[in-house]
């Protein structure tokens, strides 16, 4: 699904944007993104095409950082399976909405 989704452009060039890497990764940044995101109160990390779970938006933050440790692109999305942020491991983010 990711590959049929539209990505939200961030410049000219890329849809890609920075939120850094462990220390420096910045939360308030990616808590503002998510919550203008995704206006429900619980999503999904996705973790490969087989793993998945149900998160509080609260807890998306550490979540995401853990999973960053872990898997190559985790991704956040809403329970339609719709709307996604997908990250890298290199500290940049990506956000867009699937069939749109």
């Amino acid at each position: 699904m990711l590959q049929k989704a539209v990505w939200d452009k961030v410049s000219v060039d890329s849809e890609w944007y920075y939120l850094g890497e462990g220390e420096e990764f910045k939360t308030d940044l990616f808590e503002t993104k998510i919550n203008k995101f995704f206006p429900e109160a619980s999503i999904y990390l996705v973790t490969d095409r087989h793993r998945s779970k149900e998160i509080p938006k609260a807890n998306a933050v550490q979540e995401i950082q853990n999973a960053i440790l872990e898997f190559s692109e985790p991704t956040i999305c809403d329970k339609e399976f719709k709307r996604f942020i997908t990250f890298n491991k290199i500290g940049v983010a990506k956000h867009g909405v699937f069939g749109t």
